[in-house]
């Protein structure tokens, strides 16, 4: 029987353990970009969640330091309204989003039809704490976000002042 001394080509078995070690690092690999994919998502929803939550503080803010008297309330899961003493109104909507405010001090209880007013004529209305709870839901999770904060205007609307 001849041999032959100088073969070249690769056998059956080096084929498949190639395929083998080829399968298993294709898979690490797939299972790092999925889990980077899905941690870019979820830094992606809290910052999306803080800054909405900062956009409704910053207009709770602005109103509580410009006028005399202002209402908030929800009207509806993902939405609140804020209105001055003249009228103006600030609706705030954010679909996917459901949030609460709690005024935490001073006690200021909302009225028959869930509205909060601030009396800003009032001393103890110069300075209130204010908790805001905001779910993300949608996309099969519910990421929540609890911002507390202060509201805070230096003197109380006085009768001078411009309405």
């Amino acid at each position: 029987m001849k041999t032959f001394k100088n073969e070249k080509g690769l056998t059956l078995v080096e084929l498949l353990a190639t395929i083998a070690i080829l399968s298993i690092v294709s898979g690490i690999i797939m299972s790092i970009i999925i889990s980077s994919m899905n941690n870019t998502n979820s830094i992606k929803t809290s910052n999306d969640m803080k800054n909405k939550a900062n956009m409704i503080m910053l207009e709770l803010t602005n109103f509580h330091q410009t006028s005399k008297t202002y209402t908030f309330h929800q009207t509806g899961q993902d939405s609140f309204t804020i209105t001055d003493h003249e009228g103006n109104q600030s609706t705030i909507e954010m679909p996917n989003y459901q949030y609460t405010i709690t005024v935490l001090e001073p006690n200021i209880d909302p009225n028959a039809a869930g509205k909060v007013t601030v009396d800003l004529t009032q001393e103890e209305h110069t300075q209130i704490d204010i908790r805001l709870e905001l779910t993300a839901s949608g996309d099969g999770r519910n990421d929540e976000i609890t911002v507390e904060s202060t509201l805070a205007r230096m003197t109380t609307f006085s009768v001078g002042e411009s309405e």
